[in-house]
């Protein structure tokens, strides 16, 4: 998404096949966005060597309205998609 969160954002959730990570996220405001709008389809990245997985990590606890998309976020609904092609 870069700069372009919202226009990202609103892609995803019109388009049923569609997920959004977390690397590169430039504010808190687009991350908690993703997670309030689509929590179904936002999965963890950290644009790792340029982003740092810790402070994602952190970033994602910090901003997820609630326990239940701070898991799905952080593992779950990746292991999901992995399950879905296996």
């Amino acid at each position: 998404g870069g700069i372009n969160w919202l226009q990202t954002i609103e892609l995803v959730k019109n388009t049923p096949n569609a997920y959004i990570d977390t690397s590169a996220f430039y504010t808190t405001f687009a991350l908690t966005l993703a997670m309030n709008e689509i929590p179904d389809r936002t999965i963890f990245g950290a644009d790792y060597p340029y982003g740092d997985p810790y402070i994602t990590i952190e970033a994602i606890k910090r901003c997820a309205p609630n326990a239940e998309v701070e898991r799905k976020v952080l593992g779950e609904t990746f292991r999901k998609l992995l399950d879905n092609i296996a």
